[in-house]
């Protein structure tokens, strides 16, 4: 690489020297302008051959000078959204004044290198974290030193977060070969190096009723952004926390078993305001089998935001689900005392409705049932007397343990001289409207729906149901006191036609 005096081409100076006219001050001192478009350290040797009245006169001299680069450049970073945590590339090359790399940088005796550091961009914030850094020449000490003709690439940066920022490059040794002079450069200072979002997500789900979870009961799902090690990515936050907010709309899929049934509609969005902190937890998703006849199944739960960042590969929970239904049969019993109902919450499993006995959450508010149709021991319609609902030891009307329940009405109350006997429709009320859906005859008081349809059948009852082709009945049942069922009435077996 020539040396230049005053920039001029013509005045390149190598190996074999090149004639300088200098201009010497009163002190005998000239200062000539050079010009060297590589780095390193130049010896300089200067020699003097004497002309008119210096003829004869010779003088030589020597002197070093080091020429360091005039800045670093980063080029090649991503131009697409990487994942967090995963590697990324970045071309630093070390240029002259000019822009032009310095094919010697790298060469030195001891090569000198670069250190490289991360700038967060966005966000910003209270809750904004910076996250770690890594990769060659990343770190107090370390040093990217692989340059060949004053450029390297390291291939293995990362960043642990989500966000975009930019890289400085430093001389490592802050000193050019001991000149005291350095060089930096950045990709700029807008988030020019790179847009990151999280690596995956994870799906976690916690069933709706213990280790299950009705079709179509709601169930709670937990979203977890993390980063290519499994760190949860902290700025993926849909809260006022972080400036701009990063968080996306997540849509929830079925991924096995999809083809039984579907999402209820709105259950399956995630809104990116629910992320705090990279994580976000919903109780909304409902998946309802398309046929309340369907044998239990483990349906994946699959998450995607509209980056296009997904569970799939990683965690995704399951919805362990079976079709329910809630059933009640009729009782007899004394007008003196109270009267017990058994009540069993039931699956399908593909031939018949069974026990379920998982079901150790179903529970029915007493304000959920209604009690009508008085009649007397001659069956005619009457008011002379009432019965109410008994609250179970968690103040419901029903409790289930197991998959078995009892709902208890206490002894009639008499209101006349007449004997307290005869019988009540009992129905209750799965839905959220305040008249049930069972298959008594109306009108029938109104309640507050226990918001619990998951439940509801066409067979859930003791009465007639006849003809109904919908599952969507609510259980009901007649409660007779002082009237005793005959022994040769007594059930001997009964099978049940779906």
């Amino acid at each position: 690489m020539a040396l230049n005096t005053s920039g001029a081409a013509s005045a390149a100076c190598d190996g074999t020297g090149q004639l300088l006219s200098l201009s010497f001050n009163g002190s005998g001192v000239a200062t000539p302008s050079l010009i060297y478009s590589d780095v390193g350290k130049l010896t300089l040797n200067l020699s003097l051959a004497g002309s008119d009245q210096a003829s004869g006169l010779n003088m030589t001299g020597t002197g070093s000078v080091v020429v360091a680069p005039a800045a670093f450049t980063l080029t090649g970073s991503p131009t697409t959204v990487v994942g967090a945590g995963s590697p990324f590339a970045v071309t630093v090359s070390a240029v002259n004044a000019e822009g032009n790399v310095t094919p010697n940088f790298g060469r030195e005796t001891s090569p000198e290198g670069v250190r490289l550091s991360w700038t967060r961009a966005s966000p910003t914030g209270a809750g904004a974290s910076a996250g770690t850094f890594t990769g060659t020449g990343v770190g107090a000490t370390a040093a990217l030193t692989s340059f060949v003709n004053g450029v390297a690439t390291v291939s293995d940066l990362a960043w642990t977060e989500v966000g975009s920022g930019d890289i400085t490059s430093t001389l490592a040794s802050g000193s050019y070969l001991a000149s005291g002079l350095s060089a930096s450069g950045t990709t700029g200072s807008t988030g020019a190096a790179l847009r990151s979002v999280p690596h995956h997500f994870d799906v976690g789900v916690t069933q709706g009723c213990g280790s299950i979870t009705y079709s179509e009961q709601p169930f709670r799902v937990t979203i977890t952004a993390r980063n290519a090690g499994n760190g949860i990515t902290l700025n993926y936050n849909g809260t006022a926390a972080t400036t701009p907010a990063l968080s996306k709309q997540v849509t929830l899929s079925a991924t096995t078993n999809a083809s039984l049934g579907s999402f209820a509609p709105g259950s399956a969005t995630v809104p990116a305001g629910n992320f705090l902190a990279g994580v976000a937890t919903v109780t909304s998703p409902v998946f309802a089998f398309t046929s309340k006849l369907t044998a239990p199944a483990a349906v994946g739960i699959r998450a995607v935001d509209a980056d296009g960042v997904s569970s799939l590969g990683a965690v995704e929970g399951t919805v362990q689900l079976r079709s329910g239904r809630l059933r009640i049969t009729n009782a007899f019993g004394t007008e003196k005392r109270a009267l017990t109902a058994p009540v069993q919450a039931q699956y399908w499993t593909s031939k018949a409705w069974v026990l379920n006995s998982l079901d150790n959450c179903t529970r029915v508010p007493l304000a959920a049932v209604s009690l009508g149709g008085y009649l007397d021991a001659k069956g005619a319609s009457t008011s002379d007397w009432h019965t109410a609902v008994v609250p179970d030891a968690n103040g419901k009307a029903i409790s289930m343990v197991n998959g078995n329940g009892t709902l208890t009405l206490e002894a009639p109350t008499a209101h006349t001289a007449r004997v307290p006997a005869g019988s009540v429709d009992v129905s209750i009320n799965l839905g959220s409207a305040a008249s049930d859906a069972s298959c008594l005859p109306a009108p029938r008081p109104d309640t507050t729906g226990a918001a619990q349809g998951w439940l509801r059948a066409k067979f859930g009852s003791s009465n007639g149901c006849a003809g109904v082709a919908e599952f969507n009945r609510d259980p009901s049942m007649r409660a007779t006191f002082g009237v005793y069922a005959p022994e040769l009435k007594r059930l001997i077996y009964s099978a049940e036609v779906p």
